[in-house]
């Protein structure tokens, strides 16, 4: 052959080597979906269906299908993006909303979110950030049956956060403003660290984990007041029942911040006692540790809180001073005070859990079963009973670093 043939040859080769090379390289997205053909979903709120939608004549109707009667039906809300206008609109603009809620009713979550599909774009659940629960569902069906198929559709991620509400979860959806609902929620929830009143979040992974394993918990609850989204208090949920048991006002879920011991910042506010103005108590660090302790047939724990932190804010009246004396003093007063308010706030707590709802939600019975497997093997039906009677002591160590002013230090006149 020819020295320009084969040159012609191998270029020849080299164009079409370069064309299978890009056929398989660049084939494009062959999944690919249009953005505004898709329903991007940011929350989902789940309510019992109301009375009137519950029997096979009431339930007819705009997406609803022809459903026999059903006392357990729900009624879902998906809030949509709308992408046009939440990527192009300011916070808190007041021309229009970038989200609508679609609300549909029937028996299962998988039935609701295809038949959405009859009123608009399939649903896009990849972006979803929070679960909304009604007080009501939670109260009549567990959790495990409203939450199986989240868990189970990879179109939903598992870092969604639950949350339980104390009127219908929809009304969260509705609140006045422009702002996305769910934005707002997760921003509340943001603040963990700053405050003691706000719970650490439940991932439904997490959230999923506890349901199965039988563990009781409690669920960040919130409202919406004078059309307000307020993060309300805690619910608990039983491990054995999977349901909503009850809830814990603001001073018991400070109370049980100080028991499991997880958090990284908020304030303890020491009240007037015997006279002795108040002052606040800033934390920087808590730890605590359930010590299970074992007698024979008796059960009792041992609960022990570290603490290190700072005087924040003081209404008692102080001077300068370079005595060590008055400086030891006043930073003994002001530990004994704190543990004393520490203590007040985890004992109302555990008078809650196990007098009212003889709920262990802090854990004493993992304890007891790493440390004491046989006994834990033993008790384990009856635990329920037997953790509301058992004597739990609580041990509280406070460390105040300083009075949060510079290089000054302070006595009480």
């Amino acid at each position: 052959m020819k020295p320009n043939c084969k040159l012609k040859l191998r270029r020849h080769l080299a164009r079409w080597s370069c064309l299978l090379l890009a056929s398989l390289v660049l084939p494009g997205c062959w999944d690919a979906r249009m953005i505004n053909q898709l329903s991007i979903t940011s929350g989902v709120a789940l309510d019992q269906a109301p009375p009137e939608l519950m029997t096979e004549e009431g339930a007819v109707g705009r997406n609803n299908g022809n459903l026999p009667q059903n006392p357990d039906r729900l009624q879902v809300t998906f809030e949509i993006i709308i992408p046009k206008i939440a990527s192009g609109m300011p916070s808190g603009s007041s021309t229009v909303k970038p989200f609508t809620n679609i609300t549909v009713t029937g028996d299962t979550m998988h039935e609701l979110t295809r038949r959405i599909a009859l009123e608009t774009n399939p649903i896009f659940a990849e972006h979803a950030k929070v679960i909304l629960i009604s007080r009501q569902l939670a109260e009549k069906v567990d959790l495990i049956r409203l939450l199986n198929m989240f868990y189970r559709d990879e179109g939903y991620r598992e870092s969604c956060v639950i949350f339980l509400t104390e009127s219908d979860a929809k009304s969260v959806f509705s609140v006045k403003g422009n702002d996305i609902p769910t934005d707002t929620i997760m921003s509340i929830a943001d603040n963990q660290f700053r405050s003691t009143r706000v719970l650490p979040l439940l991932t439904l992974q997490k959230t999923m984990e506890k349901l199965t394993n039988g563990t009781s918990f409690v669920l960040q609850s919130l409202n919406v007041y004078n059309g307000k989204l307020m993060f309300h208090s805690g619910a608990v949920i039983d491990g054995a029942t999977k349901r909503f048991t009850g809830y814990m006002g603001a001073l018991e879920m400070q109370g049980l911040a100080w028991l499991h011991g997880k958090k990284t910042g908020g304030l303890v506010r020491i009240p007037e006692f015997e006279g002795k103005p108040s002052f606040v108590y800033e934390v920087k660090k808590m730890t605590s540790r359930i010590i299970p302790v074992v007698n024979g047939d008796q059960i009792s724990f041992r609960v022990q809180i570290r603490s290190r932190g700072r005087i924040s804010e003081d209404w008692r009246p102080l001077q300068i001073t370079e005595n060590k004396l008055d400086i030891e003093r006043l930073l003994q007063d002001s530990r004994r005070d704190v543990e004393r308010e520490i203590r007040l706030m985890t004992q109302k707590t555990l008078d809650l859990i196990q007098r009212k709802y003889q709920t262990d939600i802090i854990g004493c019975s993992n304890e007891l079963r790493i440390h004491h497997p046989q006994v834990w093997a033993k008790v384990k039906p009856q635990w329920k009973r037997i953790f509301a009677e058992a004597p739990i002591t609580v041990d509280v160590s406070v460390d105040i670093e300083d009075f949060g002013l510079e290089n000054m230090q302070l006595q009480k006149r």
